[in-house]
């Protein structure tokens, strides 16, 4: 009996000890939005190759590819509509930009524009060759609205380099985050699902990043009163392994759950309102919307090396050029003109004949040979 009750009390602490193991264990497994935050910004601390794909609802369908050794050395590559259209380099403080068709560049359309008080490196651009800036590269943070919201829209270029910040916090501002389990009814709709599922044959998974509920009533008067990009905005992270492979986006008002069911009868009436106001252009904070997808091809110490371009012509200032390439819509305010790095000539000159004579000393440009072509 004595030795019965003895096991007894043995096992007692030894049961104890593995409820607490698996109760920890449990209460240590990763959420969805800790695996995407940790896979971002694995990738933000990785050598990486990918392309940036965006269609708008009100303008071209824009791809960028991007090879990223580091914040500092990077090359970006558009095609706009399927057509090369421009390529930067990007190396510790240093800008070069060539325009490859300037038909499909907004602030190129009406011939060379002024580039910082420069006619002669408009003509430059336009010409095809590579214009180069060693004070001009962009911040190696994203530019941000008075609300701190990181500004999308204004550049391809600037989009694509600051694409994976802008999803950390799409993910932070999301009302859910999701594994993907089409079984999960309390969750899923398959009426409301804009993406394809993962490739399982792959070991595919995938996990979603859902939109805020639109703003009530009751809000009125009150900052949740204003609806935002967060509340139409749905993303889907495509992963395999510890790695994101690729992610899809989705910024839709027309499309929205909330708005739909308001549609036919069963939802809100103010949510009619907000979209009449998105309709009118009147939202205070207007949406843009749109079709993301990111493909990563490339992730890790492989990743070729990047370097600027030889044959450069050097410029004065450049440092307002990216974000003034007029890719940037009316409705934000930062769009249909020249922003401040292209000055309006209003004169739309043609580029010079190649090989025409550069400015005297102390003009704005000059020809350099700088290293390996990227």
């Amino acid at each position: 009996m004595s030795g019965r009750l003895f096991s007894a009390k043995l096992w007692v602490p030894i049961l104890l000890a593995s409820l607490v193991t698996a109760t920890t264990g449990c209460a240590r497994a990763a959420r969805p939005e800790q695996k995407v935050n940790r896979y971002l910004n694995n990738l933000l601390e990785e050598s990486r190759i990918y392309t940036y794909e965006e269609v708008p609802e009100d303008g071209p369908e824009l791809l960028v590819r991007v090879r990223w050794e580091d914040d500092l050395r990077y090359y970006e590559k558009l095609a706009v509509e399927g057509a090369d259209a421009a390529e930067i380099v990007v190396s510790e403080d240093a800008l070069a930009l060539r325009v490859i068709d300037p038909p499909r560049i907004p602030a190129f359309q009406g011939g060379a524009p002024n580039v910082a008080g420069s006619q002669v490196i408009g003509q430059e651009l336009m010409s095809g060759k590579w214009v180069l800036d060693y004070q001009a590269a962009p911040p190696t943070s994203p530019p941000r609205t008075d609300t701190g919201a990181i500004i999308v829209g204004q550049d391809p270029f600037l989009d694509a380099s600051y694409v994976f910040d802008y999803l950390i916090e799409a993910v932070r501002s999301a009302s859910l985050v999701w594994e993907f389990n089409p079984e999960d009814l309390t969750v899923y709709r398959k009426s409301e699902d804009p993406f394809p599922p993962p490739n399982e044959n792959l070991g595919e998974k995938r996990i979603d990043a859902f939109p805020q509920p639109l703003p009530g009533r009751g809000a009125r008067g009150t900052e949740a009163a204003v609806a935002r990009t967060a509340n139409f905005r749905r993303i889907a992270f495509y992963i395999r392994g510890e790695q994101i492979v690729r992610v899809r986006e989705q910024i839709t008002v027309e499309q929205n759950p909330q708005i739909l069911r308001a549609q036919r009868g069963g939802g809100a009436e103010h949510h009619l309102q907000i979209l009449e106001q998105h309709r009118a252009g009147e939202l205070p904070e207007p949406i843009r919307v749109r079709e993301m997808t990111i493909e990563i091809e490339e992730a890790g110490e492989d990743v070729e090396s990047v370097s600027l371009p030889q044959d450069t012509v050097l410029a004065a200032d450049m440092s307002g050029v990216l974000g003034s390439l007029g890719f940037a819509t009316t409705e934000t305010g930062q769009g249909s003109g020249l922003p401040p790095g292209f000055p309006a000539s209003g004169e739309g000159a043609p580029p010079e004949e190649e090989g025409s004579p550069m400015p005297e000393e102390g003009g704005e440009a000059q020809t350099e040979e700088t290293s390996t072509v990227p």
